[in-house]
């Protein structure tokens, strides 16, 4: 996993997760995991389990970070940067990129808080 911590045109500071997913057939569905956050979403399609598991990895990012969580999660979580593989069990594996706008807070002119919106 790596984090882009950038500012958008507007100065609203931007962070990107990029992550590990891997996709799997069960039946009729494709699983999408994100082992990296332990994070699974589903789709009748590879499209919509990727927009499935993007949605999914997203709340749950913000989520932390708006419970004031999300550094103690990440370093529980033993984060390291991945590199996609392929495996041998028919599972299909490639990267995804969370988008992840900060919205400051801002109290007598000075940034006081992010929120996630």
């Amino acid at each position: 996993m790596s984090a882009i911590v950038g500012v958008s045109k507007d100065a609203t500071p931007q962070v990107k997760f990029v992550l590990p997913v891997s996709y799997k057939h069960d039946g009729d569905w494709i699983i999408a995991t994100c082992d990296a956050l332990d994070v699974v979403s589903q789709g009748k399609s590879q499209k919509e389990a990727h927009a499935a598991i993007v949605e999914a990895v997203s709340l749950f990012l913000e989520t932390c970070y708006e419970m004031g969580t999300l550094g103690e999660v990440l370093r529980q979580l033993g984060f390291h940067q991945m590199q996609p593989q392929s495996s041998h069990s028919g599972e299909s594996h490639e990267v995804i990129e969370v988008p992840m706008e900060l919205v400051a807070n801002v109290q007598n002119g000075r940034h006081k808080s992010y929120a996630a919106c």
